[in-house]
C-alpha cells in the first residue's frame, strides 16, 4: 500500500493547500467556488478560489504564498510577470494549479467567462487560484463555501 504522500491528493488535501497559502500572503477571504457543473466533462477534480482585494496584491506576499505551495509539495514553474501582475503553475501529483495576483479589467474578465455570463463582468483586483486533478477522489465538499 502507498504511503499517503504517495497518493494523488484529494480536491479537500488541495482547498487545504490554497487556505494556508493564501494566509500566509495575508490576502483576505478566500472563497471556492463550485465550478464543476461546468467543468464535469474535464474530469472528477476541479478548485477554484479566489480572493478580492482593494488592490493590486504584493507581488512579495504572492511570492511567499507560492513558498507556502512548496513546502506542502508544490513544484512551482515560474513567475510568469506583465503590467497586470504575477502567476506561477504548480504541479503536484497529478494536479496542476494556477496562481494568479493581479488585476484585470472588465473586458479581460469576461472574456474567460462563458457567453451567457459575460455582461456581468466587472473589474478584478486580487487572487486566483484554480487547479485541475487528474485520479483524484473528487467531492463537493467545501464548494461555494467562504474559508475561515
Amino acid at each position: 500500500m502507498a504511503a499517503a504522500d504517495d497518493r494523488t491528493p484529494t480536491a479537500r488535501a488541495v482547498r487545504a493547500d490554497i487556505r494556508a497559502a493564501a494566509v500566509a500572503g495575508g490576502f483576505g477571504r478566500l472563497e471556492f467556488l463550485d465550478v464543476r457543473r461546468e467543468l464535469d466533462r474535464w474530469g472528477p477534480c476541479q478548485v477554484f478560489g479566489q480572493i478580492l482585494t482593494s488592490a493590486r496584491p504584493a507581488r512579495a506576499a504572492a511570492a511567499w504564498a507560492v513558498a507556502v505551495l512548496e513546502d506542502r509539495g508544490w513544484k512551482a514553474n515560474g513567475p510568469i510577470e506583465d503590467e497586470a501582475g504575477v502567476g506561477w503553475v504548480l504541479q503536484r501529483k497529478g494536479w496542476s494549479l494556477s496562481a494568479v495576483f493581479g488585476v484585470a479589467s472588465a473586458e479581460t474578465v469576461a472574456a474567460g467567462l462563458p457567453p451567457g455570463q459575460r455582461d456581468r463582468a466587472k473589474d478584478f483586483k486580487g487572487v486566483i487560484f484554480e487547479g485541475t486533478g487528474r485520479g483524484c477522489t473528487g467531492s463537493r465538499d467545501g464548494a461555494a463555501s467562504p474559508s475561515p
